[in-house]
């Protein structure tokens, strides 16, 4: 890269930086924390030797990432989408969709689409990287749901995961000091609060059930106690058993 390149490296990323707590750029947050990092690092770019002092994360390449682009035409020229869709469960069988293409959304690394399945009538998710093939139908057009707001379609959930028309829910766990101090600097959820009660901390959220709930709760159950709603403590307790059982009987 030249001095003029460099300039415009610097440029563009001090632009970028000052708008990064507006909402249409809190999606790319992080990655503009990691572009004005590398710049604070070396302003120069050079690269020779850096990684003998710091390393930074590297992000593998999101898988059906071929397909944002003609996806994100199909949305906003509101044209209906025929997918041919391979699920997890059964990667060998492809099955076909014609959908109204809504949002297209990042979670882990993974995109995902949002739309409404014309067959089934209501919004549904699916991963990018499983989608086989997808045509634009030229001679079909759509109207977007009226409920679907896509500002506020996943504010009660903790992941990729809605649950239709469920509400959220008030979800309590208690926690030590040490995990209180970690949540605190990397939330679960905007509606994350915490009260201590002695040496215990007591994390409260509004969120809905979701498998994501379900699955950090699992990965933090020798950290936590679940207090409630109890169809939550005993959705972890089955998953704990499950886990156990499989271990024993391997």
């Amino acid at each position: 890269l030249n001095d003029d390149d460099l300039d415009a490296i610097r440029f563009a990323t001090n632009t970028l930086i000052q708008f990064r707590d507006l909402p249409i750029f809190q999606q790319f947050d992080q990655a503009l924390g990691k572009i004005a990092d590398r710049l604070t690092v070396s302003p120069n770019l050079e690269t020779d030797g850096m990684d003998k002092f710091i390393q930074f994360e590297s992000t593998p390449h999101a898988s059906g990432s071929q397909h944002l682009g003609p996806l994100l035409q199909a949305i906003r020229s509101r044209s209906v989408v025929k997918l041919g869709y391979a699920k997890f469960q059964d990667s060998n069988e492809t099955s076909t969709y014609n959908l109204h293409p809504y949002l297209l959304k990042e979670y882990r690394n993974r995109w995902y689409l949002l739309g409404w399945d014309c067959d089934k009538q209501r919004i549904r998710t699916f991963g990018c990287d499983r989608i086989e093939s997808m045509e634009i139908l030229s001679d079909g057009r759509f109207q977007m749901q009226p409920s679907f707001d896509p500002n506020n379609y996943f504010a009660h959930a903790l992941g990729i995961t809605v649950l239709g028309d469920g509400k959220p829910e008030r979800i309590e766990f208690e926690c030590d000091a040490l995990l209180s101090k970690y949540l605190q600097t990397q939330p679960l959820h905007h509606s994350q609060h915490i009260r201590e009660e002695g040496e215990t901390h007591i994390v409260g959220l509004e969120v809905m059930p979701t498998f994501e709930l379900l699955q950090w709760l699992q990965a933090h159950a020798s950290e936590i106690t679940v207090l409630q709603p109890k169809h939550i403590q005993d959705a972890v307790i089955h998953k704990l058993e499950s886990a156990l059982n499989r271990q024993q009987y391997s």
